[in-house]
């Protein structure tokens, strides 16, 4: 492993700057860094844990936090700022789980544009890149701002994530019945359209095709190990047609379900 650097940093003060990255030595710092992807990939290694940067991430990381930045296909655009413990006040701090760190989160939309203006309005104080900024009521105002908001998003992240839990347990406990998007969505009192965002975005799959899935496997299961005709298993499975659970059983497995349920027992007899 490369021999690390410390990076200089002045007791009181916070730096700043903009920059087109490659790549980074390996070092840390005596304070904390926020750094936020304005375009392009960067490959970021933190404590030995390797992460791909991509445009709208952020990320927060702790004093003595050892990382190195490298090339993830493309240069990267960061803007990236330092600065000591002492900018945020202990109210602030009681925010921050640092067992959350190194923190790396995606922003959107409303919340990318404040976290880049922030940055971009504590840039503007700066006379040249990576000097002492002058300490002033005003940078450290924004400073915490930084900080409550970083913490209050990943939070209300994690938070997101439990609520799902009681939905995901419910949809495996249901997928053989006649469940809808509502019902799931009434039990963790979101709207369907919030749900839906939600839920793709979680899944990377609609909530439809997520259950279909689920059932689908559970007709291969069956088909494998009960002799159960075709329209039985659909029955039980929660498919309201033979026809439409054949095609998308041949979609997914690429052959009928009578194919499948031969194939499996001739294995079964030999």
């Amino acid at each position: 492993m490369s021999e690390r650097k410390k990076q200089p940093q002045t007791d009181n003060a916070a730096k700043i700057w903009t920059v087109r990255l490659k790549s980074y030595e390996l070092h840390d710092h005596n304070g904390f860094e926020i750094t936020l992807i304005l375009s392009g990939k960067l490959r970021q290694m933190c404590n030995g844990v390797t992460k791909v940067l991509k445009e709208g991430d952020i990320t927060f990381l702790s004093p003595n936090c050892i990382h190195q930045y490298s090339s993830a296909g493309e240069p990267a655009d960061i803007i990236n700022l330092t600065f000591p413990r002492h900018f945020v006040s202990d109210d602030v701090w009681k925010y921050a789980d640092m067992t959350k760190i190194p923190l790396i989160i995606h922003l959107e939309g409303e919340m990318l544009s404040a976290f880049r203006e922030t940055l971009f309005s504590i840039l503007a104080l700066s006379q040249k890149p990576m000097e002492p900024l002058p300490a002033s009521t005003y940078l450290k105002n924004m400073i915490e701002w930084l900080v409550l908001k970083l913490f209050s998003h990943a939070n209300d992240s994690a938070a997101e994530e439990d609520s799902f839990s009681p939905a995901i347990i419910y949809i495996h406990s249901h997928f053989t019945q006649q469940l809808t998007e509502q019902e799931v969505a009434d039990l963790l009192h979101y709207t369907p359209t919030y749900f839906s965002m939600l839920f793709r975005k979680k899944f990377g799959v609609t909530f439809k095709t997520y259950l279909v899935n689920l059932r689908l496997d559970y007709a291969a299961e069956l088909l494998e190990t009960t002799g159960l005709t075709i329209s039985t298993v659909c029955e039980k499975c929660g498919f309201i047609t033979p026809v439409y659970f054949s095609r998308a059983f041949k979609k997914k497995f690429g052959i009928a379900p009578g194919g499948y349920k031969n194939k499996h027992k001739r294995k079964d007899c030999f």
